[in-house]
C-alpha cells in the first residue's frame, strides 16, 4: 500500500460541519492502559484533547478539555489552554512520533466523574512503528491504523513511571461521527 507522507499532516477542512480530524494513540501494558485523543474540529473553531490512564500505580487519570483552540498554526498540533499544554510532532511519517503533555488532571473512581483528586500530569512518550499501517477511506477523507510501540515517561504528580507498551495509533479525517467519552481502554 503506498501512503502519502502528506497525509500524516493536518488536512484542509472542507466546509461540512461535520468533518473532523482526529490523531489517537492507545496502549496496553500488564501494569497501564491508556488513550489519547486530539481532535479537530474546525467547523466549531475548537479542538478536543482526551487522555485518559489507568494503572495499580496511579490509578486512573484524565485529562479532557472539549473546548481548545485551534493550533495557532495550521501545520502545528500544539495546543495550549488554561492547565493544558500538549503536543504531538509527526519526527517520522508513519514510523516515529512524540507525545508531550503538561496539564492538571483528575485521579477518578469513573471517567464520567467531574470531581477527583487534581493533579499534574505529563507525558514524555515516543510512539514507533512495529508493523504495516492499513488505510480505510471515508466519507470525505480516510483512517490510517497501524502496530507500534510507546516508550518514555507518565509524570502523575512527584511521580516518573517509566512506560515501554504495545500501542495502536489512528489518524483519520472527513466526515466521521464524534468519539465516545470514555474511549475504550
Amino acid at each position: 500500500m503506498d501512503l502519502d507522507p502528506n497525509d500524516e499532516r493536518p488536512h484542509a477542512p472542507t466546509d461540512d460541519g461535520d468533518w473532523r480530524e482526529t490523531w489517537g494513540f492507545d496502549l496496553a501494558d500488564v501494569d497501564l492502559v491508556g488513550a489519547l485523543r486530539l481532535t479537530l474540529i474546525p467547523a466549531q473553531r475548537v479542538c478536543s484533547w482526551w487522555t485518559l490512564v489507568e494503572g495499580p500505580d496511579v490509578g486512573l487519570i484524565v485529562v479532557r478539555d472539549d473546548a481548545v483552540a485551534l493550533p495557532r498554526r495550521p501545520e502545528s498540533l500544539e495546543i495550549r489552554a488554561d492547565g493544558l499544554w500538549g503536543e504531538l510532532v509527526c519526527e517520522t511519517p508513519f514510523e516515529h512520533w512524540g507525545i508531550a503533555l503538561e496539564a492538571f488532571g483528575l485521579r477518578v473512581d469513573d471517567p464520567n466523574d467531574e470531581v477527583g483528586e487534581r493533579l499534574p500530569v505529563g507525558l514524555d512518550l515516543e510512539w514507533e512503528l512495529t508493523g504495516s499501517p492499513s488505510r480505510v477511506e471515508l466519507d470525505g477523507g480516510a483512517r490510517i491504523t497501524h502496530p507500534g510501540r510507546v516508550h518514555g515517561d507518565l509524570l502523575v504528580a512527584d511521580e516518573r513511571i517509566a512506560v515501554n507498551a504495545a500501542a495502536r495509533r489512528d489518524h483519520a479525517w472527513g466526515r466521521i461521527p464524534p468519539e465516545a467519552w470514555p474511549p475504550s481502554l
